[in-house]
């Protein structure tokens, strides 16, 4: 009777195992990443950001309106010199974006 509870109780780890392992791959394959992790940009410039590894729409924000602006479809526009964050959120995920805006020359 012992050997028969070790043996489904180690038949029950091996398959425990096994679907962490399953999940561990799928999350790793589904990735939420930024498009961009680092740019910079001329005043009055415009670039885009996406999110991808995931189906869900990231909410859109600038850290420093006054050097960037950003809208909800990540389009960034170059508003002055400095350095600035974007951020997407995507549920408990934050990802950012840094932007270095420059003037043109």
């Amino acid at each position: 009777m012992r050997s028969r509870l070790k043996l489904l109780m180690m038949a029950m780890m091996v398959m425990l195992l096994t679907v962490v392992q399953i999940n561990v791959n799928a999350a790793e394959e589904n990735k939420i990443a930024i498009s961009t992790e680092k740019a910079t940009m001329n005043v009055g410039d415009e670039m885009n950001l996406t999110v991808t590894g995931t189906d869900r729409t990231p909410t859109w924000v600038s850290l420093n309106e006054k050097v960037v602006k950003v809208d909800q479809n990540g389009e960034v526009t170059a508003v002055k010199a400095g350095t600035a964050y974007v951020q997407a959120r995507i549920g408990s995920t934050y990802l950012k974006c840094k932007i270095k805006v420059v003037n043109a020359s």
